[in-house]
């Protein structure tokens, strides 16, 4: 069994509007959404690779081995394929392309609303809302520091208060927790270098697989 098996169905929804996501949190409690083109790119775009990634999603759910990794690496590869295919191109093009170049000073001044992922086209995997347990269903190593963003932040709160949190409340609720209990966005969402510095920390923090 591959350890992503655990994380939400690839059709489910996203964080409402006006909660960014890091690409660490994606890459945690998302794993399977990296067919949608509007990820794909965003990954690609600040130099993420699909090693790299299948790395932090196994570290995220305490499964980084080798050979795990090799297939995790390969599902990432044809997702990745598929998801420019179908917009025509590759991820080699779009990266060359003035749309793939990197988030700067340019894309700016809110640039928070870079990491938004609501207007994510998940077509007719759509499933809809999915519960906060299923976000955090088989994660050990969540985002820290600058990479836990609020997502992560009322998953944990979520977590601290039990199941019966965790399997009533879904993503609608989110804006709500994260209201009510005041949590502020990482320094680093406030800037163009979220996903790059995230990537970063990760070159350093993360394991290779074993």
């Amino acid at each position: 069994m591959n350890p992503t098996d655990s994380g939400v169905p690839k059709g489910a929804s996203l964080p409402p509007a006006g909660n960014p996501v890091g690409i660490l949190e994606l890459l945690v409690f998302y794993p399977n959404h990296f067919q949608v083109i509007e990820l794909a790119q965003r990954a690609s775009r600040e130099g993420w690779s699909p090693p790299m990634m299948a790395r932090v999603q196994l570290w995220a759910r305490d499964g980084n081995f080798s050979a795990i990794h090799g297939r995790r690496n390969d599902t990432l590869r044809q997702q990745f394929s598929a998801a420019f295919s179908a917009q025509g191109t590759t991820m080699t093009a779009y990266k060359s392309s003035a749309g793939g170049r990197p988030f700067d000073q340019t894309d700016g001044p809110n640039f928070v609303q870079l990491y938004e992922v609501a207007n994510v086209t998940l077509g007719s995997h759509a499933s809809g809302p999915p519960s906060l347990h299923q976000l955090t269903n088989g994660v050990v190593n969540f985002p820290v520091g600058q990479d836990a963003g609020v997502l992560t932040q009322a998953l944990q709160w979520a977590q601290a208060q039990g199941n019966a949190a965790l399997t009533t409340y879904t993503t609608d609720d989110l804006p709500a927790i994260i209201a009510a209990q005041g949590f502020t966005n990482p320094a680093d969402a406030l800037t163009p270098d979220w996903d790059k510095t995230a990537l970063a920390r990760a070159l350093l923090n993360v394991p290779p697989p074993q």
